[in-house]
């Protein structure tokens, strides 16, 4: 038997061969003749709680190791014995003891306060894998593939079935490895036979075979393709989830008279502000407030490529490149579950068209008439009832290097908002994000609508969605 361990005097992980037989037939070892692992299978290497098991087949060898520039993080790592190559890691990100006390709830697959590999073993269609005891009630099968194959006994109280006696044969599946917590130790074994011999317990020493694991049925790999279409439809499926999840937001807009520096803290004092982002490089800020005839609405936006835009028609900015976006329903009454544009419902767009910041007013439906029809590959002939620049609108921009800055005053009554005490209108706010070109629209963010990921379809990406708007209050 090869023994692994680490060696205090470098830190580095060794190996140590059998150097002959005793008589009895003891494995014989020279300390001399240690051999030194890979320094990869040592860096971060828990000293507290060691562990270094190899698969049965000896072709893998299971580490538990910090996470460079994370102590508090933890990962299972499968390296290759022969070549020392990292095949695969695994998260084991609340390790031991003490990183359970911070766990969530238990869920298949996920590591809560392992302690190590109690033994290593194999069966039918899984292969080789290592169980690994932990202190919250539940162990963990892992693959020499790297693998999650299945959790032994039960982390969560609220299933825990006690028999009625301790008998031989009665089932352990639903309990804990003995009381629950800190539940130390443990060994897991193959018999000749195959069996696999699970000892476990605290006050006492449970014998228990584990069966069921022969069923297994490994699923061959190969390649998936996923078409056009159906890429379009899972990220669909995922902003819907998203949507869900985000449930309705809420935005306070105070009482106050702006002054437009181009700093928004300090314009906007003391004011709530969203702050929302798809990438960490696209990130948003967006805050508003309003006095007895204006709405002031400032964002800052990073961008690597800041306040571009393609468009050759203010109808366009939207789609062209960089722009704000600010989405109302002026109409408090309206259905707020309605998945399309109803009258009050407005967009307001404001870009850089031509070298000079441009706000653009779009009123889906109206009684004042400036149509514009806008037409996709998918939807032809949509029409906005009035579309125009919004003549009445102060916009002042400020372009630093990674980010730009945009302040905007809003006559309400241009908006067709009547303002009264303590109101709430549904609505949103958002940022575009230009290609490097500057020619074409890319990412779409959003406050409080998440199904903002469909670009390359001017009118979609125009259309409203005031089913995902959040709430605004007016203070």
């Amino acid at each position: 038997m090869v023994l692994y361990g680490l060696d205090l005097a470098d830190n580095r992980l060794k190996a140590l061969s059998p150097d002959g037989f005793a008589p009895s037939g003891a494995p014989k070892y020279d300390l001399g003749k240690m051999r030194t692992l890979p320094e990869a299978m040592s860096t971060g290497y828990e000293r507290n709680y060691s562990c270094a098991i190899p698969s049965l087949d000896n072709r893998v060898i299971l580490v538990n190791l910090a996470v460079k520039d994370n102590p508090a993080g933890f990962l299972w790592y499968g390296f290759d014995l022969a070549t020392g190559k990292l095949l695969w890691t695994y998260p084991n990100p609340f390790f031991p003891v003490h990183g359970s006390h911070r766990a969530p709830a238990p869920d298949p697959g996920l590591f809560r306060g392992a302690f190590g590999p109690v033994g290593v073993v194999s069966a039918k269609g899984a292969g080789d894998f290592w169980i690994i005891n932990g202190n919250l009630g539940e162990w963990n099968a892992l693959t020499s593939d790297g693998f999650f194959l299945t959790r032994l006994f039960s982390g969560n109280i609220f299933e825990w079935e006690w028999p009625a006696e301790a008998t031989p044969g009665v089932d352990m599946t639903r309990l804990p490895p003995g009381c629950g917590g800190e539940d130390f130790g443990g060994s897991a074994t193959q018999g000749k036979d195959g069996k696999i011999y699970v000892q476990a317990g605290k006050m006492a020493i449970w014998n228990i075979l584990l069966e069921g694991l022969d069923r297994t049925v490994a699923i061959p790999g190969g390649k998936l393709t996923l078409s056009a279409a159906e890429t379009k439809q899972a990220l669909a499926l995922r902003e819907q989830a998203l949507q869900s999840s985000a449930g309705v937001k809420k935005l306070t807009a105070r009482k106050l008279t702006v002054p437009f520096t181009g700093n928004l803290n300090g314009d906007f004092l003391n004011s709530e502000m969203a702050d929302y982002q798809k990438t960490e490089d696209a990130g948003v800020l967006t805050v508003m407030a309003h006095d007895d005839t204006m709405l002031y609405l400032g964002w800052q936006v990073r961008d690597s490529t800041p306040w571009v835009n393609g468009a050759q028609d203010i109808s366009q900015m939207y789609a062209c490149g960089d722009t704000v976006d600010f989405h109302l329903g002026a109409d408090p009454a309206a259905d707020p579950k309605r998945n399309q544009a109803v009258k009050g419902d407005i967009r307001l767009s404001i870009g850089n068209f031509k070298g000079k910041p441009t706000a653009v007013l779009y009123r889906f439906v109206s009684d004042e008439k400036k149509p514009r029809t806008f037409s996709s590959g998918v939807v032809q002939g949509y029409q906005v009832d009035y579309v125009d620049v919004l003549a009445g609108a102060k916009v002042e921009v400020k372009v630093n290097k990674d980010n730009y800055v945009v302040e905007a005053a809003v006559p309400l009554a241009a908006l067709g908002v009547t303002l009264k005490p303590g109101a709430t209108l549904r609505g949103d706010v958002g940022a575009t994000h230009a290609d490097p070109t500057g020619g074409r629209t890319k990412l779409r963010t959003h406050w409080a609508n998440q199904q903002t990921g469909l670009v390359d379809d001017v009118v979609f990406e125009l259309q409203l969605s005031p089913q995902n708007w959040g709430e605004i209050v007016l203070e």
